[in-house]
């Protein structure tokens, strides 16, 4: 497919995806457009009758427009007359000046509103698609579309409406000057428009060779941002700060001279057509002069093609500029796209629904699951296993093995490639699973904190005008976390730093757990949650698991068997499969596996 075929498809998603509203706003800008086309062509005319004036009076009164306003406007001596359309010749470039600005500001006012919807949507369609498709793509990639390439690809999309635009303007003004003289109308056209068409020529391919480079070392350079700064204790520790940099600025430099060169494609041929309208000029000049009538005749004319040539040039360059924007940025308007067509499942926009009702069991009924449909190997074989009601239970093995693939498709968020997952014998559809979603709080062992307040991340994506405040306290009551809030400077309302910076790591599991109390859930899930803490730390932390209810469920998945020890059942997991399972004594005396693992 063709680069114009691949803008004009991309256009046509982003047209789809406006809302109706900026729609209307698009119809409005373009009559706005012609409007101000209009006027740009009345200010050129009114140039003719005013030099007229000043120069040959006697042509002046011959224009019959000219004679019915003077007798209208009761205009008596020349004075009055030359001081009257001095006035209205003024009056229309400054109102064809004041109608471009509007349109400057309407166009840019259109453009980067549709900017604020584009990158909200693309925001939305990736917050809604399975957890599958987050864990199979780069982070950075979304990262750098969203806060980047939605700017770029609004950037094409305002060079489309002023390249709309300036072609209004220019068959607006042409049409004027072809009715004040054709010939040379077609001559200063044919010329300005074949050297930006050869100029196209030999730009486009630089440019969408430069725009493939900007979006690929864009993309990796928010990336290295992200490991640096995420990696910064060992880099720290290790002082290698130098060796992250230098990638940095490999993956930078690139980027910023790809896009420096496409500003350079864009604005270069300005100069040279600038030159090219100062001799277009002379070389008019000399044949109007030269003509019957002298220097007299020739000055009117030669003032409307001045003033013509000033006009189109500008224009030119900015069709010229616009084109050459439009291509330098095409692949991140594609990449946009991209993230725009991004299929939202129905069932994730209806309403949060009420819990999906759980009595007796969690069953998974022969699960087999493989990241990769073309991988042959699976991570989970023929899972068998049965979870009752307000058991504790533990998953243990070596890394790996398929714990946290088991409990990320108990939470629905895996699917099974074949098997079932049945609540109290029912069958789990995929219609029920966000209800099923409701039971369950997830405490994994990096628990994700926001640079926000104790009551904001135990009350974690609810509305502050929605949290529960005392809910908020008894949940920290009930992971032991309110002694330690209390002695903050603001209590609750402390800010914890970014991924909670300000907290040990015992604190911050405790915020997980918190957050597990103050959903309610029935099914709480520690996925490694305490594999980084010390012995006592993830005693002291385990401890708070104490008040849960015993109607509540509790799966652990662990390394360490000192965390599972009190588990009602213990589920050994190699290779995918479930190899054993009992409570810890029964694993010692029945599984040497296990018991090997006991003795480290």
């Amino acid at each position: 497919m063709t680069n114009e075929k691949n803008i004009k498809t991309s256009l046509k998603v982003i047209w789809e995806r406006l809302a109706y509203s900026r729609k209307r706003q698009f119809v409005f800008l373009t009559l706005v457009m012609i409007i101000s086309a209009f006027l740009e062509v009345i200010g050129l005319g009114a140039i003719i009758p005013f030099i007229s004036l000043l120069v040959s009076s006697e042509d002046f009164f011959k224009i019959e427009l000219i004679k019915h306003l003077i007798d209208t406007f009761h205009l008596t001596n020349l004075y009055d007359i030359r001081l009257f359309f001095t006035a209205a010749f003024i009056s229309a470039i400054i109102i064809s000046s004041v109608a471009r600005l509007f349109l400057l500001k309407l166009s840019t006012k259109f453009a980067y509103a549709c900017g604020s919807d584009l990158s909200a949507e693309v925001y939305r369609r990736t917050l809604f698609q399975d957890y599958s498709v987050h864990v199979q793509r780069n982070s950075s990639e979304v990262i750098g579309v969203i806060t980047s390439k939605v700017g770029l690809a609004v950037n094409v999309l305002y060079s489309f409406v002023t390249l709309m635009s300036s072609t209004i303007l220019f068959l607006a003004i042409a049409g004027g000057l072809l009715y004040i003289n054709p010939a040379i109308t077609l001559i200063s056209s044919f010329v300005f428009g074949f050297c930006y068409l050869i100029l196209s020529r030999f730009t486009k391919k630089e440019l969408h060779q430069k725009s493939q480079t900007f979006s690929i070392q864009q993309t990796k350079s928010i990336k290295l941002l992200q490991e640096g700064l995420s990696g910064i204790r060992d880099i720290l520790l290790d002082s290698n700060q130098n060796y992250f940099c230098d990638l940095y600025k490999k993956a930078d430099r690139p980027l910023r001279e790809a896009k420096g060169r496409i500003i350079y494609l864009s604005l270069s041929p300005k100069f040279m057509m600038e030159a090219v309208g100062i001799i277009l000029i002379s070389i008019m000049a000399f044949l109007l002069v030269n003509q019957d009538g002298g220097f007299k005749e020739a000055l009117p004319k030669l003032g409307v093609f001045a003033l013509g040539a000033q006009r189109l040039l500008p224009i030119f360059q900015q069709m010229y500029t616009s084109w050459a924007s439009i291509q330098g940025d095409q692949i991140s308007l594609h990449d946009t796209v991209t993230l725009l067509n991004q299929k939202i499942n129905p069932l994730f926009l209806e309403p949060t629904p009420t819990p999906l009702q759980f009595n007796k069991s969690i069953s998974l009924k022969n699960v087999s699951f493989s990241y990769s449909k073309k991988s042959s190997e699976s991570v989970l074989k023929n899972i068998l296993l049965t979870i009752k009601k307000g058991t504790r239970v533990g998953f243990v093995g070596e890394t790996g093995s398929g714990k946290s693939t088991i409990t990320d498709i108990l939470m629905g968020l895996l699917k099974p490639d074949q098997g079932q997952i049945e609540i109290d014998e029912q069958v789990l559809t995929e219609s029920a699973m966000r209800s099923w979603q409701q039971n369950i709080a997830n405490v994994p062992q990096m628990i994700h904190l926001a640079d926000a307040s104790f009551i904001e991340n135990i009350a974690f994506g609810i509305a502050p005008e929605k949290v529960d405040l005392q809910k908020v306290k008894d949940a920290a009551e009930k992971a032991q976390l309110s002694g330690f809030i209390q002695e903050t400077e603001n209590q609750y309302e402390t800010v914890i730093g970014e991924k909670g910076v300000r907290l040990s790591g015992g604190q911050r599991q405790r915020i997980g757990i918190a957050r597990a109390f103050y959903k309610n859930a029935q099914v709480i899930i520690f996925d490694e949650a305490t594999s980084a803490l010390d012995n006592t730390t993830e005693q002291s932390v385990m401890k708070s698991l104490d008040v849960i209810d015993q109607s509540m469920t509790l799966i652990i998945v662990a390394h360490r068997l000192s965390t599972v020890k009190n588990c009602d059942v213990i589920f050994e997991m190699h290779q995918g499969q479930l190899i054993a399972s009992g409570n810890y004594q029964e694993l010692i005396e029945k599984s040497p596996s296990f018991k090997k693992m006991s003795q480290l």
